[in-house]
Formats: structure tokens, sequence, C-alpha cells
């Protein structure tokens, strides 16, 4: 089993050059793993799942096919491309999907940000336990950290309802990480014009009316933001 699991790796896992000029690495199955742990002898774990009896609507990942190409930068300055991954958003982990029955799951203590079409994921520490939050926006002072989750809801026989199936829904909130602190907000007009001093506000009011954004819609936040940035 693990030849085969280093074997599909590195076939599916192309690595680019270091960023700290290091030069070409082996692609080796120990190089490759590497992206996804910081101790040799704790890459990651298999399991294995299976299809449920019951239907259900909805998925636990992310994203909707597992056709997605990721780059994973390391905390030694590696850079890494690979292709088959997703996240389980009920395990807080990245998979990639290397059989049709099993699946490996990285360990990512050596990984500081992976992005997965064009998003950016980082593992922080919130209640003493680390979670993967998407990056919206980053700066000097502060990052707007998203937060996805799954919800289940169960099927009901009541034909009013008409909910024949269980449903995975994805559920999602936001916070606002600043000196190691993290802070949950909504997406409100408020609570956007908050983050900066007073002096830039009514540059940003007059920004958002001539784009026509919107302070509740996360794509026109980050333009707000990286606006605010430029000021």
């Amino acid at each position: 089993m693990k030849i085969f699991i280093l074997i599909t790796l590195f076939f599916c896992v192309f690595q680019l050059n270091a960023q700290d000029n290091q030069g070409v690495i082996n692609n080796t199955g120990s190089s490759v793993l590497r992206a996804g742990s910081a101790v040799q002898s704790s890459y990651g774990s298999m399991a294995y799942f299976y299809n449920p009896k019951v239907k259900v609507e909805g998925s636990v990942y992310l994203f909707n096919n597992w056709e997605n190409n990721a780059r994973i930068y390391t905390k030694d300055n590696y850079t890494y491309l690979l292709r088959n991954i997703n996240l389980n958003l009920e395990m807080n982990s990245f998979v990639s999907k290397v059989a049709v029955d099993s699946i490996y799951t990285f360990n990512i203590q050596n990984v500081d940000k992976i992005i997965i079409e064009n998003k950016i994921f980082r593992q922080y520490i919130l209640n003493e336990k680390k979670r993967i939050f998407q990056v919206v926006y980053e700066s000097s002072k502060f990052a707007l950290l998203k937060s996805i989750h799954v919800q289940y809801v169960k099927a009901s026989a009541n034909p009013m309802i008409n909910r024949p199936n269980d449903k995975v829904l994805k559920r999602y909130s936001y916070f606002i990480y600043k000196d190691k602190e993290f802070t949950k907000i909504k997406l409100t007009k408020k609570n956007v014009l908050n983050l900066f001093h007073s002096s830039k506000l009514e540059n940003l009011k007059k920004y958002v009316r001539r784009n026509r954004l919107s302070y509740s819609i996360e794509e026109d936040v980050k333009r707000i933001l990286t606006h605010a940035g430029s000021i």
C-alpha cells in the first residue's frame, strides 16, 4: 500500500523551483510528501470511504470535483504543484483521492499556505484548535478570514417540507485576525468601515458608490479592503 501511495503521488505532484533559489528538488516520494509534513516520519494518513446507502444531497468537500490544481508553499521555502486535491470541511483537512475508494489526508504542519483555484488557505489556532481558514484579504495590519463548515439537515417524510433526502449544507462565518486575536464579524457597512481610520472613510464611501459595490458581498468587500490599503 505504501508503494502504491508513493507512486500515485509521484504522478500527481509536479514540483516547482524553490522560492529561496535552492534549485530543483528531486521528485522522490520523500520530497513530495514534505509538502504535507514537517516531520519525515509523519506525512499524513490513509482512509477508506464507501458510498452511503442513504441518499444525501450535497457534499462535505469544498470543491465540487477533484480536478483542482493547488500550489503548496511550505515554511521551509519550497513550492509544490499538486493535482487532485480537495478540502474536507467536516474533518477540516486537505485530502487527495488516490483510488476509487480511498483518500490520503495531508499533515500540513509544515505548510505556510495552500492556493487552490485562486483561493488562499492557511491554518490558524482558534480556541486551542487548529483550523483551516480561507484568507479573503490580508495586510500587515489585519486579515479577513472565512471559516467554512457543514451543517446536516435530516430528511423529512412531511410532504409540506419537501425534503425526501438528507442534506449537507455549507455554512460560512467571517473573522478579523489582528494582533493574534480573532474577532467574529458579519459583512456589513458599519463593520467594514470600522476597520479603518476616519481619514479614509470618505474616500472609501466614494469608491464604493462609484463602483456600485456591496458591503455584504465577499468579493466586493475584498475590493474595498484592497483599495483602502492603497490609500
